[in-house]
């Protein structure tokens, strides 16, 4: 992750804000080397990433936050082991006091396409809660398609548009950046993690940038400012007056631009697999080339979505065999690097891998209609009020 020239990084003050309240902050759990002493937890979090709640009990990120981090341990640097995940939406500066709660993965997927993301599958639903500073119930992105969406977009239809990353970066301390040299800003980070540990990394923080596309590639580059901790936030822009969700953050590319991968059909898929295995139904359907996650649903509801994605796979496997395929599904270029795990499915007890504190430095329709726009000065719209003008829907 980089600060590309000036930090234009912005504070996002009221987090049950729409696109806000569906952000996450994931704690990336580790085994404590001091437990067993007094006080001492079993489980510490020195390592942050940001996820996007999709559905109710569903939370998309980077697949990289699963690799082993590197701790210091009485002296010496040891190589350990994601134990668990813990998620919490619109968290506002305590990492002990969260509007909704945190709750625990359940269990993990990772792209067999070795693409850099993955779902969070939670222990407990979250989209159905609520806070009483907040109208209706927390939902979750693309369950209200008239203001929010998952859509696959064409990628000549991304280039240079602007676009939005929003996540909990590692170099915040409640309100503040850390800022400064480099050694400096880690010891900042530092003092920060052992001092004033319920306000690390605690806020969410926003930044606009441009989009560089590559036709034939799932990975999409950005010049919005972002820092370790943001990986698995939201790479989003405005289609018509709707927020679209076009890819999530992962890593820095350059000194002058970050990357992140993208929505495709082929991650469109895999999400909607790995929940309809996890809900024993078709809770998730494509339509449009856009996935829409329904709530928890009766038997009979189900029946229907079971019907519907039947006739929507016989459709999508005849279009997979016939010449119409998407080329860029199959991009070869957009891999996480060779240490990534190669295992697609990960219990909670037995996860791997991550960005960690010390190598960086050593969260309703009427509502949802109320908010459908979006601006940066005064937190009432998402960000500016231009908007972008949609091409007619892809035919598949």
């Amino acid at each position: 992750e980089e600060i590309l020239d000036k930090d234009e990084r912005t504070l996002v003050t009221d987090t049950f804000k729409i696109p806000n309240r569906w952000i996450c902050a994931i704690d990336i759990l580790i085994e404590n080397p001091k437990w067993g002493r007094l006080g001492e937890s079993q489980f510490i979090s020195k390592a942050r990433a940001t996820g996007i709640l999709i559905g109710s009990r569903y939370v998309l990120t980077a697949a990289h936050i699963l690799r082993r981090q590197t701790i210091n341990v009485d002296g010496k640097t040891k190589s350990v082991e994601v134990k668990r995940l813990t998620v919490s939406p619109a968290r506002n500066r305590s990492n002990s006091n969260n509007p909704f709660g945190k709750i625990k993965s359940k269990s993990i997927q990772v792209s067999q396409h070795r693409d850099d993301y993955a779902l969070i599958i939670l222990e407990k639903d979250l989209g159905s809660g609520t806070h009483p500073k907040m109208k209706g119930v927390l939902g979750y992105w693309g369950q209200v398609s008239i203001s929010s969406k998952i859509r696959r977009l064409d990628p000549d239809n991304l280039q240079g548009k602007e676009i939005q990353v929003i996540g909990y970066p590692g170099d915040t301390c409640g309100r503040e950046k850390c800022s400064g040299s480099r050694s400096e800003k880690e010891k900042k980070i530092s003092n920060c993690w052992n001092r004033r540990n319920d306000e690390w990394a605690s806020t969410q923080w926003k930044s606009k940038g441009t989009l560089s596309v590559k036709t034939n590639s799932t990975t999409i580059f950005h010049t919005a400012d972002t820092y370790e901790g943001q990986s698995g936030a939201p790479i989003c822009m405005t289609v018509d007056q709707q927020l679209h969700l076009v890819g999530i953050h992962t890593d820095r590319d350059t000194p002058q631009r970050n990357k992140g991968v993208r929505v495709t059909r082929r991650m469109l898929r895999e999400l909607r697999s790995w929940i309809n295995s996890d809900a024993g139904y078709s809770m998730a359907t494509i339509k449009d080339d856009i996935l829409t996650v329904q709530p928890e649903s009766t038997r009979t509801t189900r029946e229907y979505f079971d019907d519907f994605e039947e006739d929507e796979n016989h459709a999508e496997d005849f279009l997979n065999s016939t010449e119409f395929s998407d080329v860029e599904e199959e991009g070869i270029e957009d891999i996480i690097e060779e240490d990534t795990l190669s295992d697609s499915s990960f219990e909670s007890e037995d996860l791997e891998g991550s960005y960690n504190l010390e190598e960086g430095m050593s969260n309703i329709e009427e509502e949802l209609l109320e908010e459908e726009n979006f601006s940066d000065t005064d937190e009432e719209k998402f960000w500016d009020n231009e908007t972008i003008m949609d091409d007619e829907d892809e035919e598949l």
